[in-house]
């Protein structure tokens, strides 16, 4: 069977070897105190920065006035800014915290209830936002004619890069968009540039992305494009057209013409 012996319990040893020693010389000094009582409690990791939504472990040990360890009976937790999960049978005590809100919270354990004002230690903790977390919007630029629609979708990324589900609130500018993030250039007498932004909760945190959106009138088009635009074909032999528009700055629109053909017909 292995014993094992903590530094206060081998001096005591020593001590108890020293005086039986001296015991057959008629002499025996001192016997050493065993551990002593708990005077600190030290919580690590100490003065931690977390951002929202971030869970980090912390660990209590005991010290006495020597500054050696001691056990901490019947440890208590409480926390400002966040949750604790103690976790279960760990020795040293150890509690789990996950950061709620943005600010300056803590984690501090008591030995005992904190009612009775016992032996306790604490660190403080610094909670940031989801810093650095963002929603990315696709497409990230449409053209429009008025009176067209764009579906949109919005992706979330933790600070880490890590994709996540959201559920955006949509809102958007010179246009109307649905919760479904179908967006409708329905005001017939503007054009221009807008924005359609998609807003959730990531980690804690409100987080933004947003798309833009360039419209014209349809009679503002300066050109529609047929590609192929010339080919040679043989009877009976079908060939595919498709039509773009494009305005003065050269940016394509889906377009929807009306389609007529020489010398075959065209559907």
């Amino acid at each position: 069977m292995k014993t094992k012996i903590r530094g206060n319990t081998f001096f005591a040893v020593l001590i108890m070897v020293f005086c039986m020693h001296a015991i057959f010389g008629g002499l025996c000094l001192a016997i050493a105190d065993g551990e002593g009582a708990l005077t600190d409690i030290i919580i690590t990791p100490s003065l931690p920065t977390m951002q929202v939504g971030q869970s980090v472990t912390f660990t209590a040990e005991g010290r006495d006035q020597s500054g050696n360890p001691v056990a901490i009976q019947d440890p208590h937790w409480e926390a400002e800014y966040g949750t604790i999960t103690p976790v279960p049978g760990s020795d040293p005590p150890q509690c789990t915290y996950t950061a709620a809100m943005e600010g300056n919270g803590y984690i501090l354990c008591y030995q005992g209830p904190p009612s009775q004002g016992g032996v306790n230690g604490s660190t403080d903790i610094t909670i940031q936002s989801g810093g650095g977390a963002s929603i990315s919007v696709y497409p990230g630029q449409a053209n429009l004619l008025v009176g067209q629609t764009q579906a949109f979708t919005a992706t979330g990324f933790t600070a880490d890069g890590a994709a996540v589900v959201i559920n955006p609130v949509w809102t958007a500018t010179g246009g109307t968009i649905t919760q479904g993030g179908v967006y409708s250039a329905n005001n017939p007498s503007i054009g221009g540039d807008f924005t359609v932004t998609a807003t959730a909760t990531i980690n804690g945190s409100s987080v933004s992305g947003s798309a833009t959106v360039h419209t014209i009138r349809p009679e503002d088009l300066q050109s529609i494009n047929v590609t192929p635009s010339s080919v040679s074909m043989t009877a009976g032999h079908q060939m595919l057209f498709q039509a773009e528009g494009k305005d003065q700055a050269g940016n394509t629109y889906t377009v929807d013409p009306t389609w007529s053909a020489s010398g075959g017909t065209i559907d």
